[in-house]
């Protein structure tokens, strides 16, 4: 009787290495995607705790708010202002409901970029005024002006400077930006927004106090002198006010009555406008970052002043 002997070939030990590599691989892929679903679970249950915790926390409506009816001379507040204040304190009352919405804003994307395999995008990384990438030119907003303006303008005043900051922060080559008087309604207002953690430099001193009168280059459109250039040595001064005209020439005459330096943008020589040559401080902060990074004046107006000035080239 034939007997059918089964063929068992020894397997090489290439083979053998292969099949534990391939083992080997699945378990960590297993253990992995084991780590990921704990992670994930955890994020969740986190997610979880906050909603029962921001459930219990009281619910502030601006009708709730109370305020004082009267100023420190027993004088009724209109309501706009009593409006305004009542706004403030609301903002104050929910700082922690609103970073919380941040923290569970960014632990949802990091669920669903484990759960779809999309990287959660990386935060921008901004280039900071001490870094050698840096231009060492230095720019300051003059807001020795709050006599001049009413509560509307020194509110105005208050998002030029945060629209200044803005725009230099995203610079690849940021200006040293500087606030000086940096004191009173301004700096309420920007504190709110934590402006002691912005990379700016604050001073609470006027920039005739904390800069060599040698250096200091007051801008105004009234000034005869034409800027044509920047240099590092100097520090160029943009006038913080907000009037509408109400002070016209007052930037000018106070450079003028301390013995400062003044010059005005190059405006007239490169292109042409159809209204007052008057611009807003982050305009004409603006338009000295353009200029510092592509050395053009007639690139740097076209590219910042708004259409409604009637801007055109020659």
């Amino acid at each position: 009787t034939a007997v059918a002997v089964e063929d068992t070939a020894p397997v090489s030990k290439a083979s053998e290495t292969t099949t534990k590599a391939v083992i080997h691989s699945g378990n960590k892929e297993g253990k992995r995607q084991h780590s990921n679903n704990n992670t994930n679970n955890n994020f969740k249950e986190e997610i979880e705790s906050e909603d029962e915790t921001a459930s219990k926390r009281p619910k502030y409506l601006l009708k709730d708010i109370e305020v004082p009816l009267v100023d420190d001379n027993g004088v009724p507040l209109s309501k706009g202002r009593i409006r305004k204040m009542k706004k403030d304190k609301l903002w104050e009352l929910r700082r922690e409901e609103r970073k919380e919405k941040r923290r569970r804003k960014r632990k949802e994307a990091k669920v669903r970029a484990r759960e779809t395999g999309v990287p959660v995008s990386r935060r921008k990384e901004y280039v900071k005024m001490s870094s050698p990438q840096a231009h060492n030119i230095h720019v300051a907003v003059d807001l020795n002006f709050d006599d001049y303006m009413a509560i509307k303008d020194k509110r105005k005043m208050a998002k030029q400077c945060k629209a200044c900051y803005s725009k230099n922060r995203r610079m690849k080559q940021p200006l040293q930006l500087h606030l000086t008087s940096f004191k009173g309604f301004v700096k309420d207002c920007l504190s709110k927004d934590d402006v002691d953690n912005w990379d700016i430099h604050l001073h609470e001193k006027s920039y005739a106090e904390e800069f060599e009168k040698e250096r200091v280059v007051y801008l105004s459109s009234d000034s005869d002198n034409v800027l044509e250039d920047l240099d590092e040595g100097k520090v160029y001064v943009i006038g913080g006010l907000v009037d509408h005209n109400a002070h016209k020439g007052l930037c000018h005459r106070l450079a003028v009555e301390n013995g400062i330096s003044h010059a005005r943008l190059p405006i007239d020589e490169f292109v042409q406008m159809s209204t007052r040559r008057v611009l807003t401080v982050n305009h004409v902060f603006e338009i000295l970052c353009e200029f510092a990074s592509k050395k053009s004046w007639k690139d740097a107006f076209l590219t910042v002043i708004p259409e409604r000035k009637g801007v055109k080239e020659f």
